[in-house]
């Protein structure tokens, strides 16, 4: 059994590593979101973020972004969550994570009102968005775990989004 513990992206990420590591988990869940860990952060950082990683022998975890509205009932809302999802996938990927975790979007606001808008799936319109570019980048399973529709996937070898 592997004991880790989430980053905290109100600190910077390297700190956060040593950190961790001090405290002799095994592995850190790395919390991709503002101001520390979005994927504009990250991304210039990948390469120190993963040799750090590496120096202190901590496994890796990839949470993407929590805050994220991917079904949002406004196009411009909810494709602007997609793009920071799939450019926080992207920058998971280029660390080799064991595991990314990806919570999905569920309607909030004035669409709890419409229930035919749940009906008509844009969630779910969201998801199928958020799938086109990871197959792409080789996904070899699908899984069927919430929602009664796929939300798991591997992309690598070790690397799985639920």
């Amino acid at each position: 059994m592997l004991y880790g513990t989430m980053s905290a992206p109100l600190r910077p990420i390297l700190e956060e590593v040593k950190a961790i590591a001090e405290m002799k988990f095994d592995f850190l869940e790395l919390c991709m979101d503002p101001p520390y860990c979005d994927s504009k952060n990250l991304k210039k950082q990948k390469r120190v973020v993963r040799e750090s990683l590496d120096q202190h022998h901590l496994d890796l975890v990839c949470h993407l972004p929590t805050f994220l509205s991917t079904a949002d009932l406004t196009d411009g809302i909810r494709q602007a969550s997609i793009d920071e999802t799939l450019d926080s996938l992207e920058v998971a990927a280029a660390l080799e994570p064991l595991k990314v975790v990806l919570h999905p979007s569920y309607m909030t606001g004035m669409a709890v009102f419409f229930p035919e808008l749940a009906r008509m799936c844009t969630p779910w319109r969201a998801w199928r968005s958020l799938w086109r570019k990871p197959m792409r980048w080789g996904c070899t399973s699908v899984w069927r775990t919430c929602f009664r529709e796929p939300i798991g996937l591997q992309i690598q070898r070790n690397l799985w989004i639920f």
